[in-house]
């Protein structure tokens, strides 16, 4: 029978990381990577939403209630990051999170990848290998350049609800989001399944989702799922740099 690897994957450097890292610690949950910006860091703004969805950003909390339901978008400074994450993998996210589909020249993307990428390698003293698709906006142009800076492995956004490693690691879609309703449920059915190759529960969101207070979008059911994870110890939790740069590429 195949194995079973499941990863956790955080967008943005937000403060709300540093509660995120207590809890998986508390679990003895290594297993996670956190994707930053590095020409954001220390930026701090809110963001407003919409039932679970954050559409607007802003830089000063507004005063008067109106549409929106607004929460801390603060990034955690630079100097920090070597502290707060130590222990984690850290990845690129876009040094001002571009939407990479619109990036034209090979300048562009050197100033919004390839500066990003060597800047968080320095400041965590390791080699960032991984990238995740600001927005999910992924093309060929993107991966070519991704696979000529060394990068290893990239994420979208588009939750598939399913188990398989993807078969191409610059095209990852993630299993689910922390806040879908059936978590829970697509991690049982995960234990629950049995198959000849390895299977992969890949779960991503924002730290500052865990704010809005919501039935399926609380800190209290962040915990719960990660108590739930760190019960199984059959289930190999790791960074998302070991699903692709480790002794794991031998699984089968």
């Amino acid at each position: 029978m195949g194995n079973k690897f499941l990863t956790f994957s955080f967008d943005d450097g937000l403060e709300q990381d540093k509660k995120i890292i207590q809890i998986l610690k508390r679990y003895h949950l290594y297993g996670a990577t956190f994707n930053l910006n590095s020409g954001l860091l220390g930026y701090r703004q809110y963001i407003g939403r919409i039932g679970k969805c954050g559409i607007r950003e802003v830089q000063t909390k507004p005063e008067k209630r109106d549409l929106f339901s607004y929460h801390e978008h603060f990034r955690i400074p630079q100097n920090e990051i070597k502290l707060i994450y130590e222990g984690y993998e850290i990845a690129s996210h876009g040094r001002m999170h571009e939407y990479t589909n619109a990036i034209k020249s090979e300048k562009e993307f050197d100033q919004c990848v390839k500066e990003d990428i060597k800047k968080l390698s320095e400041l965590v003293n390791e080699q960032v290998v991984g990238f995740v698709y600001p927005f999910g906006a992924c093309n060929s142009r993107i991966k070519d350049y991704l696979k000529g800076q060394g990068i290893l492995y990239a994420r979208g956004i588009k939750s598939g609800k399913k188990f398989n490693f993807p078969s191409d690691p610059y095209e990852i879609q993630p299993t689910c989001h922390f806040t879908d309703k059936t978590l829970f449920k697509l991690f049982d059915r995960f234990l629950n399944t049995e198959s000849e190759q390895d299977m992969l529960f890949y779960v991503w969101g924002h730290g500052y989702e865990f704010d809005f207070g919501t039935k399926d979008s609380n800190w209290e059911r962040f915990e719960k799922f990660c108590e739930c994870v760190g019960k199984h110890r059959e289930i190999a939790c790791v960074k998302n740099r070991e699903l692709f740069y480790s002794d794991v590429n031998d699984r089968n």
